[in-house]
């Protein structure tokens, strides 16, 4: 991404910013029909590349875009679905996939999701989770359409604007609750797995060879506002999920002077992290939440969630209580380990935890259903940024990660899924140019 490109993205995104704050519910409804149809219209036309554009910036701007449309609350996953159902009618043989693979193990997890259901909460279930995991399968079947190498900084360029569109909406209006910072449009953990994304995809821009730039000088702006933004929110889990993909980008980074400079990125951005956090901008919200980790007492501690699930688990060991479950039974088994009441009226419903909440709904089989697709998206992950530069192995690490902490459900957690699985293109040698 250029330079143009970038002051570009920042005016688009302070334009749209503005626009969606003077009335947010038109300017969502015209960016989602406007760039929906052109997903659909690019799908139909076999350009992939630019579907996928779209596919990025819905993920991207999702957490304040569907907080316009209050009647289309999973609108992304939506238009995956809708995708999907055209790309059935116009797909070739090129696009198939085998069982043993991410797609095929998340194809195995959707049937699970519409099979072995909770009738108890059977809208619920299927009306989210099975809409979900579906259009999850369906993004990525499309996306081993499209081309990693050409198309990936055309997807990250739109992801930014959208996480951009979010990152500047929750700063221009942060309100103050409970210890911590909230969005005016949405929850805490949306926003920060939007931006905490968009800070790897940054990373990714900067360039080594000329620190001293016009471009490199923008992108530590951005970084900087993402930096503050991911302290005010307090996301724990945010924070876990960047340690671990930058820990394993610092790794697999070839060259000592690489290394050197990343090293340097690291330190700077502990330092302001912990700057932000004792400053009077981010009220030790962050330092306190760390703090409170291991003495949850609430309701909402993982600790009574984790044991719960566990409490659970022996009952149906193999295939769960079914799809929705959750939703009809937390309460019970939150109850049994909780050390006082637990009010019948209040409601949960996920396990903020993606494995956990597979092995209650759907067992053994679910959980590993899942962890294997995790594998074969790390392991491809790994490759590809082995061989093209591209760092799609710390963007999965970080998916996964988040979602040991918050449930797989916000749009931008499942665009390193999309990009493990697209093939990787390769320029004709001389010889195979000259042989056509």
């Amino acid at each position: 991404t250029g330079v143009y490109s970038l002051v570009g993205l920042i005016f688009t995104a302070v334009l749209l910013t503005l626009l969606l704050t003077f009335n947010k519910s038109i300017m969502a409804s015209l960016l989602v029909l406007g760039f929906g149809s052109y997903g659909i219209y690019s799908l139909n036309r076999q350009d992939y590349g630019g579907w996928f554009s779209v596919v990025c910036f819905f993920s991207g701007a999702e957490s304040i875009l569907r907080n316009g449309l209050p009647s289309a609350y999973m609108f992304f996953f939506y238009y995956l679905i809708g995708s999907g159902f055209l790309f059935v009618f116009t797909y070739s043989s090129q696009q198939k996939f085998r069982i043993v693979s991410a797609t095929g193990f998340i194809l195995l997890l959707t049937l699970l999701h519409f099979l072995h259901l909770d009738f108890h909460e059977l809208r619920f279930g299927i009306g989210k989770w099975g809409l979900i995991w579906l259009g999850l399968f369906f993004g990525m079947w499309i996306s081993q359409s499209v081309k990693l190498n050409v198309d990936f900084y055309s997807g990250a360029w739109f992801y930014m604007l959208g996480a951009m569109i979010v990152l500047l909406s929750f700063l221009m209006s942060p309100q103050y609750i409970d210890g911590r910072y909230w969005p005016t449009f949405d929850g805490t953990g949306p926003v920060a797995a939007a931006v905490g994304l968009l800070v790897l995809i940054l990373v990714q821009q900067i360039n080594p060879r000329q620190w001293v730039s016009v471009k490199n000088a923008l992108l530590a702006g951005i970084l900087i506002l993402c930096i503050a933004a991911l302290v005010m929110l307090g996301s724990r889990g945010t924070f876990l999920g960047l340690a671990v993909a930058t820990f394993f980008f610092f790794f697999t980074m070839r060259g000592f002077w690489n290394k050197f400079l990343i090293g340097v990125l690291i330190a700077f951005t502990g330092w302001l992290t912990y700057y932000v956090d004792q400053s009077s901008i981010g009220n030790k919200v962050l330092s306190t939440r760390v703090e409170e980790a291991t003495e949850e007492n609430t309701r909402e501690g993982r600790t009574f969630i984790n044991s719960a699930v566990l409490l659970a688990f022996p009952e149906n060991p193999f295939f769960g209580k079914g799809t929705g479950s959750w939703r009809h039974y937390n309460n019970k088994y939150i109850a049994a380990v909780f050390d006082r009441r637990y009010p019948k009226d209040l409601m949960m419903t996920d396990v903020h935890n993606t494995p956990l909440h597979l092995l209650f709904e759907h067992g053994i089989v679910g959980m590993v259903l899942f962890l294997c697709a995790i594998f074969f998206l790390v392991r491809r992950g790994y490759l590809m940024s082995k061989h093209t530069g591209i760092f799609v192995f710390p963007l999965v690490l970080f998916s996964f990660t988040l979602g040991l902490s918050t449930m797989h459900k916000q749009a931008s957690m499942f665009i390193p899924f999309f990009l493990a699985v697209m093939t990787l293109y390769s320029k004709p040698s001389v010889n195979q140019s000259a042989a056509k």
